[in-house]
């Protein structure tokens, strides 16, 4: 019995409680470490223990320790950590001829060195100013502030359209670019990323402008002015004569298509009024679909080109005239895409 009683003994002292909370805290801790728990700190008043720390880890630490003996009772203390202050995103998108800004900035100066870089590009376009101005927002440092004016600035020069933006140190610009070369948006990004910005250029090159839309269809529209792809009558067939104006429009289309990967050509089959219109419709849809396998057989891609057929729906002249309703017997080119 002697053990028993001196082991109560040290129990009732003031230095067997501290050898009892000293033991139960290192068998928390151990506990703790041994789930991989970090950043939890322990304490202990006899036998219970109390845990404080990130409000993310309650549950995992308290199942830790809940099943030690030693400890008759585990509470948690989530810690409070003081909010870090994130400066807002800031934006910038060009469309061609608008400049738009958002975000929030702390002050009416850097709102203006902002503006004023959006105006520096070109003076033709127009100025959309949506940001705010907050007064408790965290600054821009100087060295990113001034990045992000010189990116602005550039953006009408080097791009189509586009967007830009800035956030924790991280400099995002995408858009297409008016050429294969990053162009005037070289010097700014490169200065961003050597001032410690995380840049990411998601910019594309652009089509040459002979690759877009209104410029091929121009060049289809001018193939065709004064004749027109011939069929034989009420069917399908191109007409030898005609096939001189598939070859060229071929010609026109493949190089187009190649450079600018966005292009659709849609073609359009018409005809005149003679006929009930569902016979029509029909006519011109397999018209249509004939001048797209004619097409394809040169080289043209069939996924680019798609047939559709409207008929008489959408005449260029009076069907009163024989001279009329040849003009409405027509295959017309419109091309689609950015």
């Amino acid at each position: 019995m002697a053990p028993l009683l001196l082991g109560v003994s040290l129990a009732g002292t003031a230095g067997g409680c501290a050898l009892v909370q000293a033991d139960v805290a290192d068998r928390a801790r151990a506990a703790l470490g041994a789930q991989g728990i970090e950043g939890v700190e322990v304490s202990a008043r006899y036998r219970d223990v109390t845990l404080r720390g990130p409000a993310d880890l309650r549950d995992r630490s308290l199942a830790a320790v809940d099943g030690l003996g030693a400890v008759r009772e585990a509470r948690y203390a989530p810690t409070t950590q003081a909010p870090v202050a994130v400066a807002p995103a800031l934006g910038a998108r060009y469309d061609g001829t608008r400049m738009v800004l958002t975000g929030t900035v702390a002050s009416v100066a850097e709102r203006t060195a902002l503006a004023d870089a959006a105006r520096a590009g070109r003076p033709a376009v127009r100025l959309d100013d949506r940001l705010d101005v907050d007064a408790d927002a965290p600054g821009i440092p100087a060295a990113r502030l001034r990045a992000f004016t010189a990116v602005i600035a550039a953006m009408p020069a080097a791009l189509r359209s586009g967007t830009a933006s800035l956030q924790d140190g991280r400099l995002l610009v995408a858009g297409e670019r008016r050429s294969a070369a990053v162009g005037p948006l070289a010097r700014p990004l490169a200065a961003a990323a050597t001032g410690g910005l995380e840049v990411t250029d998601n910019t594309v090159a652009g089509a040459a402008p002979a690759a877009q839309p209104r410029a091929v269809e121009r060049r289809l529209a001018d193939l065709l002015v004064g004749t027109t792809i011939q069929f034989d009558t009420a069917s399908a067939d191109i007409r030898p004569e005609s096939q001189a104006i598939v070859v060229r429009a071929a010609e026109i289309m493949r190089p187009a298509l190649a450079a600018n990967p966005v292009l659709t050509v849609r073609v359009e089959g018409h005809t005149d009024n003679v006929g009930s219109p569902a016979r029509n419709r029909n006519l011109s849809l397999r018209r249509a679909r004939a001048v797209v396998d004619a097409l394809a057989a040169r080289g043209v891609p069939r996924s680019r080109m798609v047939a559709v057929g409207l008929g008489s729906a959408r005449p260029v002249a009076s069907n009163d005239t024989e001279a009329g309703r040849f003009q409405n017997r027509r295959i017309a080119f419109r091309v689609l895409g950015g």
